[in-house]
């Protein structure tokens, strides 16, 4: 079962989350299908959101003409060039993202997406040093909604899976997380506002609704000061050192960064689970 706030780290997918990149994707996957003069509707189109399906899906289940290695070198030359123009990330992210990292949480990135494209995308929008970790589709073999990628972002962050908060947008990733063993929060964007959520344990409209004290379970006055960033900073011990106001030690000590020795048991138990059940 997932623990409740305050998390030990937190996981974000990429796309929807961090970029509304789900409209490249769709472009570029519509221009190469209309060169054999295919249409693909949206709403089919969404069915793969969050996942790592690709060409050889599209093959198969539209009948497509030509061998999926020609759909794949096409797409992926429009897909590469519009990361390369990506410079606005969704509203809210910078500040939870630059706030989670002033507090001294654990963060990472569990995206489908090719690992370039990760890395271009996080450098374009100026957080890639925010991040401990990195997990792309390019490093599993086992795509969303498997468990696969989170397991192997909190196993490289050092964290138990049920004390992460994962935050995804497509159905597969909710289930990827909740797979898992993490707590997921869901943000809509405009290509996933019509989607049914598989049960996640909040759904947000925008990632600008999540409040610092929500993740790490301090005070709010705490959280706001933090974001604020009015001069608090972390000591080598973990505990927070607060330059001007009486906080409590307990409210600093929600700032640990906790590793635990004893993750690899319950990753490998967790991922055993999601392979007997498919």
């Amino acid at each position: 079962m997932a623990d409740a706030p305050p998390f030990a780290a937190v996981i974000f997918d990429m796309d929807g989350v961090l970029v509304d990149s789900e409209p490249l994707y769709y472009a570029a996957v519509s221009a190469v299908l209309a060169e054999d003069g295919i249409a693909f509707p949206l709403e089919q189109y969404k069915r793969y959101m969050g996942t790592k399906a690709s060409w050889p899906e599209f093959v198969e289940d539209l009948g497509l003409p030509r061998p999926a290695s020609h759909y794949r070198e096409r797409s992926n030359e429009l897909v590469t060039d519009g990361y390369r123009s990506v410079d606005t990330p969704l509203p809210g992210v910078v500040e939870l993202v630059r706030g989670l990292r002033d507090l001294g949480l654990p963060l990472a990135v569990a995206s489908s997406s090719r690992r370039d494209w990760v890395e271009t995308c996080l450098d374009r929008l100026g957080i890639a040093d925010a991040f401990d970790v990195v997990v792309s589709g390019s490093d599993i073999s086992q795509g969303k909604p498997a468990p696969d990628i989170y397991l192997r972002a909190a196993g490289l962050l050092g964290v138990l899976p049920r004390q992460c908060l994962a935050i995804e947008d497509a159905p597969a990733g909710i289930e990827a997380a909740h797979a898992a063993g993490m707590t997921c929060w869901a943000v809509r964007t405009e290509f996933s506002r019509g989607l049914a959520l598989p049960d996640p344990e909040r759904t947000l409209e925008s990632l600008e609704e999540v409040d610092l004290a929500d993740i790490a379970g301090v005070s709010a006055d705490m959280a706001a000061a933090i974001a604020g960033n009015l001069g608090h900073t972390l000591r080598a011990d973990k505990r927070l050192v607060n330059e001007g106001h009486n906080y409590t030690p307990a409210e600093g000590l929600a700032f640990e960064r906790r590793t635990s020795p004893g993750a690899g048991p319950e990753l490998a138990e967790r991922l055993a689970r999601f392979r007997n059940k498919s």
